[in-house]
């Protein structure tokens, strides 16, 4: 009875746990942007169950999503073909065999993004590519922005060797501001995709007075910028989607609220784009498209985290040199309390096993165990206690019978039957066998006259 009451608690024990932890493996909050976003990612997880060493952009948008476990797709390819291209000095060319120098700060932060060192990837190092002017050059105005961002998501420092410096990028930055606000990659016509991620490479050094007056005034060109539907139109008037995910980014980086920016239409234009398969184009209405999907996915999760409290977008301080295993944020959750749960589960099991063995221990050393290793019951120990309390007055009594012979026996008296202290002790033996016939159900025998040595046959 009293083991089936331990079980019965254990057992309502881990069904509480359970109980409790059944919240945190709920579905997302049921919010457009959180819909969007994990339908979103659960369409380029099944698309990229091997990506390539060129699809940082994907691997970046999945992870940061937190709706995708990077385990389930092919993260150990992908790092592998990342450091081959790395090691034979041949990375990422195009078909014309010119490199993709793009590449380089786009890897840095998709590595960062599932707990890897950019740096310490076996024999490559992804920072180097992005410590020359040179490289950053050969990518354009945008690649000094890209530079930034990539070193600052896990604090990276510069190849020693190189020529490039934060302070340098900043700088050189701020050197493309027009007197509207905007950002300008060449010329003097601003446009809202490069401002944008101007506005996202600087925003950790506003607390310089140069930064903070071309953010305050960078802000205000975008609001000017932003269309009734709440998007932004990028360069050419048409790539709505990637200018509309660089503002949402920019915004998430500097901590401002996308939906109460401007009409606070943003997050809804972006939505705009989204397929109901989850997919994203970049014309509304049109097919799928694995990057269009990656950068939404980007700009409805950088709104998302800046709304559920986490680090932005591209502060990776949260993953950087932990596990890469990204679970959705109530997954996560989830399988912490499990975790614990299991913890004070397995615990109380070998307290429990640890007390039991221990309680053996102390009912064996008190004689209260029978010959199979079972505790004997209540009336089993009150029974042996009689046997051996009736045994112990047996011999007493035979004592005190030794005693009394010896002692007539020295005074020269051979008739002791009337002897008092005799009388007793034969009395007393008498009742310990009837004790001991008791205990044991047999029958109460005679009581036996001392034979001619004064001895009784007793047992």
């Amino acid at each position: 009875m009293k083991y089936t009451k331990r079980i019965a608690a254990l057992i309502l024990t881990v069904a509480l746990a359970f109980t409790t932890a059944l919240p945190f493996f709920a579905s997302t909050p049921a919010t457009p942007a959180h819909e969007g976003a994990q339908s979103a990612a659960k369409w380029l997880k099944w698309r990229n169950l091997s990506p390539k060493a060129d699809e940082a952009l994907i691997i970046l948008a999945m992870a940061r999503s937190g709706y995708v476990d990077i385990f389930s797709i092919g993260l150990t390819s992908y790092q592998s073909a990342v450091e081959n291209y790395l090691r034979n000095s041949d990375y990422f060319k195009d078909k014309e065999g010119n490199i993709r120098y793009e590449l380089y700060p786009a890897s840095i932060l998709s590595m960062t993004s599932v707990g890897k060192v950019a740096n310490l990837l076996g024999s490559a190092d992804l920072v180097m590519g992005i410590s020359l002017q040179s490289n950053l050059d050969a990518i354009g105005p945008s690649g000094w922005a890209y530079a930034l961002i990539a070193a600052d998501c896990g604090n990276y420092e510069f190849t020693a060797g190189g020529d490039v410096s934060r302070e340098i990028i900043v700088e050189k930055l701020l050197s493309h501001q027009q007197a509207d606000g905007g950002f300008a990659p060449a010329g003097t016509a601003s446009n809202t995709y490069f401002t944008a991620l101007c506005l996202q490479a600087l925003s950790n050094y506003t607390a310089g007075a140069p930064v903070a007056e071309a953010t305050e005034n960078a802000l205000a060109y975008l609001l000017q910028q932003q269309q009734p539907g709440g998007e932004f139109t990028g360069t050419d008037g048409t790539e709505t989607l990637t200018a509309s995910a660089a503002v949402a980014a920019a915004l998430g980086e500097l901590g401002i609220d996308a939906t109460e920016f401007g009409n606070g239409l943003l997050i809804d234009a972006i939505l705009s784009y989204q397929n109901s398969n989850g997919s994203f184009s970049y014309t509304i209405g049109g097919a799928g498209n694995e990057e269009a999907t990656a950068i939404g996915l980007l700009g409805l999760s950088s709104y998302i985290r800046f709304a559920g409290g986490s680090t932005p977008l591209f502060d990776m301080s949260d993953v950087y040199g932990a596990s890469h295993n990204k679970l959705s944020p109530g997954m996560t959750t989830g399988v912490i309390l499990s975790f614990i749960t299991l913890f004070f589960i397995t615990s109380s099991l070998i307290a429990f096993a640890v007390r039991s063995r221990l309680r053996l221990r102390k009912w064996a050393k008190l004689g209260l165990l029978d010959e199979n290793g079972n505790r004997l019951s209540d009336d089993e120990i009150a029974a042996r206690d009689g046997d051996i309390e009736a045994r112990r007055r047996l011999e007493e009594a035979k004592a005190r019978l030794e005693k009394q012979k010896a002692l007539a026996a020295s005074y020269n008296l051979p008739d002791m039957a009337e002897n008092p202290e005799v009388l007793s002790a034969r009395n007393e033996i008498d009742t310990a066998k009837e004790r001991l016939q008791a205990l044991y159900g047999t029958a109460k025998p005679a009581a036996q006259e001392p034979n001619e040595s004064g001895e009784t046959d007793l047992p």
